[in-house]
């Protein structure tokens, strides 16, 4: 069976997105979740074993990721990467272009720059 070839993490995944969007909706936190249509959203979330060691190595700009099912992935870090990574997201844009995005912990609070040069705090919700 091809399933049994596939990586089961982004599976789950998807699973737990649909389960929060269900609570959501019937706590009457959110709208009520709508099907997308098959083949039009290109993302994969995969999390991190933190038990297992080398899985990210970050070498300067460069970087890797061991993904479960896909191998060894190589990229390049246009920000700083502090924390401890647990997860990381792959998407594909309209251009092709495979993009990735980590989660990570133990990050300072985010901050907006406004034109003028003022910084203000992320409001809290």
């Amino acid at each position: 069976m091809w399933q049994a070839t596939l990586p089961r993490e982004p599976f789950n995944q998807t699973l737990r997105d649909v389960d929060t969007a269900w609570r959501n909706f019937f706590g009457g936190r959110a709208k009520r979740p709508r099907r997308r249509k098959f083949g039009k959203v290109q993302s994969a979330r995969f999390t991190l074993d933190q038990r297992r060691l080398g899985l990210v190595t970050l070498q300067g700009k460069r970087g890797s990721v061991q993904l479960d099912g896909i191998g060894r992935v190589r990229f390049r870090m246009t920000e700083p990467m502090p924390g401890r990574l647990r997860a990381v997201t792959g998407s594909r844009d309209s251009a092709g272009w495979w993009l990735a995005c980590f989660t990570a912990d133990g990050l300072p609070p985010a901050a907006a720059a406004l034109s003028t040069g003022e910084i203000i705090a992320a409001p809290k919700f």
